[in-house]
């Protein structure tokens, strides 16, 4: 989804006025710095799994390569909370594999979304 920077900043500018006080124009400099870095960063996608129990563990990890022992190089990822208190995992542009409760896959994370995809396409 595609942010307005404009509005972005104005919002800013508006919780900037409400927290601090004065005017809102005097804001606006600033935060329309902010919106447009904001909107220049690289989109996340949030991946929401199952968690741990006693069937299986729960993990994402992403691939960086080729490993002549475990197949693929991995970079364990944590899960993170947002501000809305969500648990997930923020995942930037890349391949994953996926260990849901024991079940595992691959997924493509691009712009902030995600798809599944077999593993021939990994390799």
């Amino acid at each position: 989804m595609k942010m307005n920077v404009m509005s972005k900043a104005w919002g800013i500018a508006r919780a900037g006025q409400k927290k601090f006080g004065g005017n809102v124009k005097e804001y606006f400099a600033e935060a329309l710095k902010m919106a447009w870095a904001e909107s220049k960063a690289p989109q996340k996608a949030l991946v929401e799994l199952a968690v741990n129990n006693r069937k299986g563990k729960t993990w994402v990890a992403q691939i960086l390569g080729k490993d002549p022992q475990y197949k693929y190089l991995r970079n364990f990822v944590s899960s993170s909370y947002d501000e809305d208190g969500e648990s997930g995992w923020r995942l930037t542009d890349g391949i994953y594999e996926i260990c849901e409760v024991g079940k595992r896959y691959f997924i493509r994370v691009a712009n902030g979304d995600w798809k599944r995809i077999e593993e021939k396409e990994v390799a």
